[in-house]
């Protein structure tokens, strides 16, 4: 077997999916209830890429390459959405119910493997009669489509779920996407196969997954890890475990007594200090105007007027005020910085450390750095 340098790349990433897989089931920083389901499934698409793609001529590897592994594969992935998801359907029967073809599938070859390797039975009437060659046809034709057909419908489910946080329903959306983006070269490594009778059709199938671990290495694992961390952030402080908020510098004099441009300043203050509206990284003048009840030009004529801020800077006070006030209590020692500025309403980690130092002087790490020393 001659190794190119395409070979090594796939090499080199179905050894990174594997490790990926192994690290979500075994590190304890990546363990999750959904990530279970994340890691499995990486280390079965890692095995399918090597099945794939190998041509080593050794049976026990052939024998394993006629399993329908890509049944399980996509029960595994769906499992994975809906718990990340923490969707009701991860309970239902449906959900069961997809790994059916996998267990009916491997039943069958592990019949048919008992006569034709281990020479248990006479297999011979089975293998040669019209139910097993229409099986043999149509299981991988069949894989293809309920492949597609559950990363769309899992697509579909997780477009129309509003309750996870919108940074988690994006890269789900961005994962199935990459899925299906696989799915369709698999179409066409098929047509390419079987029409064409191209003998390295699935190359670009092994690449493009190799491509697909790389990704998820950094933005599935590292990210996923850092949304389940800001959703921990989050529920300590709207339970009202940590102090309050800052408060910024609202007047406790009766509203009534201020000018139109005055109340609603103060209105918008306390919408940030109280509702938290800096946490939302989408915040806007339309969402503050809609708040409000008034509208986005008159929000702006406040901001120019009265408060004497762009609505960039006055929200990124607060954001930098939250994230440092997290960063003063012990407690969030062990959540990463990604996810306290995610929880403040950075959208970036570029963006909130730029903020950050330019309202202390110092980056996230050091000043957390400086707090443990002092």
């Amino acid at each position: 077997m001659i190794v190119s340098l395409t070979d090594l790349f796939i090499i080199a990433s179905l050894i990174q999916g594997a490790f990926l897989g192994v690290a979500i089931l075994s590190v304890g920083y990546f363990r999750s209830p959904a990530n279970y389901y994340l890691g499995w499934s990486l280390l079965l698409l890692s095995g399918i890429q090597f099945l794939g793609w190998q041509d080593l001529d050794i049976d026990f590897i052939d024998w394993l390459w006629a399993f329908m592994w890509e049944y399980l594969f996509i029960a595994l992935i769906v499992s994975y959405f809906l718990k990340a998801l923490k969707h009701p359907l991860f309970e239902s029967l449906w959900r069961r119910w997809l790994f059916a073809p996998f267990l009916v599938s491997l039943a069958i070859d592990l019949f048919v493997a008992g006569g034709l390797y281990l020479n248990l039975y006479e297999v011979a009437g089975l293998i040669d009669s019209g139910f097993y060659q229409f099986y043999e046809i149509a299981r991988d034709q069949f894989a293809l489509w309920f492949n597609a057909v559950g990363l769309i419908t899992v697509s579909i489910i997780t477009w129309q779920y509003r309750e996870p946080v919108p940074s988690r329903r994006r890269w789900l959306l961005r994962f199935c996407a990459a899925m299906l983006g696989i799915i369709c070269l698999w179409f066409v490594a098929n047509f390419a196969d079987d029409q064409l009778g191209l003998g390295n059709a699935y190359t670009v199938v092994w690449l493009a997954v190799g491509v697909f671990f790389w990704w998820v290495a950094y933005t599935g694992v590292y990210q996923m890890r850092v949304l389940d961390e800001q959703l921990e952030i989050r529920s300590m402080v709207t339970e009202n475990l940590l102090p309050n908020a800052p408060a910024g510098s609202v007047e406790t004099t009766p509203v009534k007594t201020f000018s139109p441009l005055e109340k609603y300043a103060i209105e918008i203050q306390q919408l940030m200090a109280k509702k938290r509206l800096f946490s939302n990284p989408d915040l806007s003048r339309q969402v503050v105007a809609d708040e409000l009840g008034v509208s986005e030009g008159y929000v702006s004529r406040v901001m120019s007027e009265e408060i004497g801020e762009r609505f960039a800077d006055y929200v990124n006070r607060f954001r930098a005020e939250e994230a440092r006030r997290l960063l003063m209590l012990p407690q969030f020692d062990r959540y990463s910085l990604e996810a306290i500025g995610l929880e403040a309403g950075f959208r970036s980690r570029s963006a909130f450390y730029s903020v950050f130092k330019k309202a202390t002087g110092s980056t996230p790490g050091e000043f957390r750095k400086n707090r443990k020393v002092s």
